[in-house]
């Protein structure tokens, strides 16, 4: 056996965190694969020959670097590359995970005409008796749910083919309407995943998730999209860079 790949019991360093070190290196030297069914806690006890707690906090570890998700019912899986939001480019979830290396996928939940909330009215600017056009996706990427998220666009922006909605609305917009968007709003929080959220993106009610919201603007300054999501924290990271005046 590879000695790297080896408990060290005389050394300082606690026995769990030599563990997922050990089981990180093996997912960078290509023993698991992104999407593969990773082994069972009680195999990696028998295996390391330590304790059940210690193993679960190798998991707990790996699980917040992403390397490893839960998927509630199926199992732990090898974690593909975090969603990064960090360029100071706007791109589509279709693009992000393209860059990634990661095949998107996308669930359409339902469409529907509806008389939006007061605040979808005010960051689309419509006026009060206009309805909005609503659709809810599950995105997902190498086949592993990431986002629920929920779109409102204006009604005129209606497509004869619903199912264009299953790919990049960013790229139904500058194929099917002539509309390229220039800008973004985008906010940031988290919050406990309700039950709907939790079984779509195969995690436990209550659990946290990132949410966020974006309005998006075309070249003449509209408002085209407004969104509000809900994503797995263990597939999703944001990073901004600051500077001090």
């Amino acid at each position: 056996m590879n000695p790297d790949f080896q408990l060290k019991r005389d050394e300082p360093v606690p026995l769990y965190h030599q563990i997922a070190q050990i089981v990180e290196k093996e997912i960078e030297e290509g023993m698991y694969k992104p999407g593969d069914l990773f082994t069972t806690e009680q195999e990696l006890q028998k295996r390391f020959q330590v304790s059940r707690a210690t193993v679960r906090k190798a998991f707990e570890a790996l699980e917040q670097k992403g390397l490893l998700i839960r998927l509630v019912g199926k199992g732990t899986f090898v974690g593909s590359p975090r969603l990064q939001l960090a360029q100071p480019h706007l791109l589509s979830f279709t693009e992000e995970m393209k860059q990634l290396g990661i095949t998107p996928g996308t669930q359409i939940l339902g469409i529907s005409t509806v008389y939006p909330s007061p605040k979808v009215r005010e960051q689309l600017h419509l006026g009060k008796q206009e309805s909005v056009l609503q659709i809810r996706r599950l995105r997902t990427g190498n086949g592993n749910p990431i986002l629920f998220v929920t779109h409102y666009l204006p009604t005129w922006l209606q497509p004869d083919d619903p199912n264009v909605f299953g790919e990049s609305l960013y790229k139904f917009l500058e194929e099917h309407k002539g509309i390229y968007l220039q800008e973004a709003v985008h906010k940031v929080g988290a919050g406990p995943a309700d039950s709907e959220t939790a079984s779509l993106l195969q995690i436990a009610a209550g659990e946290p998730v990132i949410t966020f919201s974006r309005t998006s603007f075309d070249r003449q300054g509209r408002a085209i999209i407004y969104e509000e999501g809900k994503a797995r924290p263990d597939s999703y990271e944001y990073q901004v860079r600051l500077r001090r005046q």
